[in-house]
């Protein structure tokens, strides 16, 4: 869950293009484009309550991912 990757990009000529790519993978392996912004939220201090409908990672105690993780980085979600 990138925080700073849109000041990354920022002034990229394709900000427009990677800010919806990165909003069309979100809304694929999350169903949405919220979950971070409230986990973040929350962790930065904000008193967000978290709808229902998200996934456990939008939760400040919930998993980073799941199993839609690519294999290879599997391993850090064991242990």
């Amino acid at each position: 869950m990138p925080v700073m990757a849109t000041t990354a990009v920022h002034y990229d000529p394709y900000f427009d293009e990677l800010d919806t790519f990165a909003g069309l993978l979100a809304k694929k392996f999350f169903g949405t484009e919220l979950a971070a912004a409230y986990r973040w939220g929350n962790a930065l201090g904000h008193s967000l309550p978290v709808p229902d409908n998200m996934p456990a990672s939008a939760f400040s105690c919930g998993p980073a991912s799941d199993e839609h993780k690519p294999v290879e980085e599997m391993p850090e979600l064991i242990g």
